[in-house]
This record gives C-alpha cells, structure tokens and sequence, in this order.
C-alpha cells in the first residue's frame, strides 16, 4: 500500500500539486459597491418616541399617535440614513358627518428628513404615515412632541341618545381577519394599517362586536398630485349597532382602519376585511 494512504496524510508530491493549483487560482474580485451620498443623522432634542422603523417599497408604515386636543403645537422630528416622507392625518369620528385633516412634509428636516410641525385645527385621533421617496428603502427614528393649548380641556362625554343597550355580536361571512381587540376609555381609537391598494379597489369591512363600535376608514397617498384623504365613516349599517364600512379607492394609496366607541363606551370588536 502506498505510504501516504496508509499513514492519512497525503504525499509531498501531493502537497506540492495542491499548492502549484492554490498559488496558479487568482482570487475572486469583489465588486465595488454602489456610490451613495453621504446623509448625515439629525440630531433630535429630546429622547426619541421610537424605536427603529424600516419601510421598503411602496406602501407605508402607520404609526398611532393617539387623541390631539384642538389648539395642540405638534412638532415630529426624524432621523434616518434614507430620503423618507412623512404625513399625518388626524380623523374625529365622533360626530355623525366626521372630520379629517392631513399634512405631508418631505425634507424642511435637513439631511433629506422631514420634519411637520402645525397646530391641530380639530380635535381627534391622529396617525402618522412614513414611506420613501419614490418607493426608496431605509430605517428611521423620530421624536413626536406635543403641547396643549393653553386653555386645555378634557372633553365631556355628550349625552347620548337612547339606543338599545342589548347588544349582539353581528355575524360576519367567513372567518375574522383578525383575533379580539378591545378598546376602553374617552378619545380612545385603535388604529389599524391595512396596507396599500390600488386605484379602483373596492374594500368592505365587516364586524362582530360586543358594544356599540364606530369606524372609518382612511385611504392616504403621500405621492398623490392630490394628497386630501379619502374617508368613509359608519356607525350601525352592519346591524345590532355594528359598523359596516364600504369604500372604492380613487387613487392608490395606503387604508387605515379606525375604530372606537358610540360616546366613548368600552367594548371588543373583531373584523373582516375583503378588497376586491
């Protein structure tokens, strides 16, 4: 048998083979890497609301701000190492014909970062949406800071008209979209993102609730010519006192679902959302 079989190690002419091959081999060539422009961090006052946020593509990320008082100074402040958008949109779905407002920043922050700042000239429930420009990808913080005005009033609950206080979940067709939520509280409003569509879809949101749910829903493009929220608003169309929302989109853009409660009661809902 030969020597290097038997001991288990290989040959000197062996090993002098397998280094001729290693040194005659040239290494593979790393590709460059792309050129970016530097984007510097803005520094924000203050500690940070957020942790780290990543958005890719097209759609954007929904943040829930909660309920802003009218008459509040808001200033919401980004860091990040891309080119973001920022918008926010603010939706009072306590009262029967509804109210929206919106505003949309792209760079008044330095470094390609946006930065809103306004007075809130209504009082309700406020989401902020972040997306890239022109369906860029990248990672963001940002620092949300709020003072309310100085005549500051907590709101008092209207009486509410009499409505029937049984209560029964509505059927809904097929399985839920989701688990149970729950709200509890006056201003309260959950906020869910339901992702982006296109122009032309038809979306129904059906319930099963235990209490007397009021929602709406926010179709927001921050890339639009015309970037005014499209919203519908419901209270009872799903029967026993669930809401039933319906919307065809005009324009693409990202939905945001809201959902609270009749004159502020407490309660868990679930939901179906179909878009055709």
């Amino acid at each position: 048998m030969h020597p290097s079989l038997s001991s288990g190690f290989p040959s000197r002419a062996c090993l002098a083979a397998l280094l001729a091959i290693a040194v005659a081999s040239p290494a593979t060539a790393q590709a460059p890497k792309p050129t970016k422009q530097a984007v510097g961090g803005l520094e924000i006052t203050g500690l940070f609301s957020s942790g780290k946020h990543c958005v890719s593509g097209s759609s954007a990320n929904v943040h829930a701000l909660g309920w802003i008082e009218r008459g509040s100074a808001i200033t919401i402040r980004f860091r990040s190492g891309f080119d973001p958008v920022a918008g926010v949109v603010t939706l009072g779905i306590d009262t029967p014909a509804g109210r929206s407002t919106y505003i949309i920043d792209d760079d008044s922050g330095g470094n390609l970062d946006p930065e809103i700042r306004y007075t809130a000239s209504i009082s309700g429930n406020a989401a902020l949406y972040v997306s890239g420009f022109r369906s860029t990808s990248g990672c963001y913080w940002y620092n949300f800071e709020m003072t309310p005005p100085a005549a500051s009033v907590t709101r008092a609950a209207a009486p509410a008209p009499a409505k029937s206080t049984a209560v029964r979940p509505a059927a809904i067709t097929g399985a839920p979209s989701i688990a149970y939520h729950c709200i509890a509280g006056d201003n309260v409003t959950n906020i869910h993102s339901l992702g982006r569509v296109g122009r032309g879809a038809r979306i129904t949101v059906t319930f099963d609730t235990d209490y007397d749910a009021v929602a709406g829903l926010v179709n927001m493009d921050l890339f639009a010519a015309d970037p005014q929220p499209r919203y519908v608003m419901d209270d009872d169309s799903g029967g026993a006192l669930a809401p039933e929302l319906r919307l065809t989109t005009t324009q693409e853009g990202t939905v945001t679902l809201f959902v609270g409660g009749y004159s502020s009661i407490a309660g868990c809902y679930r939901f179906r959302v179909e878009i055709q």
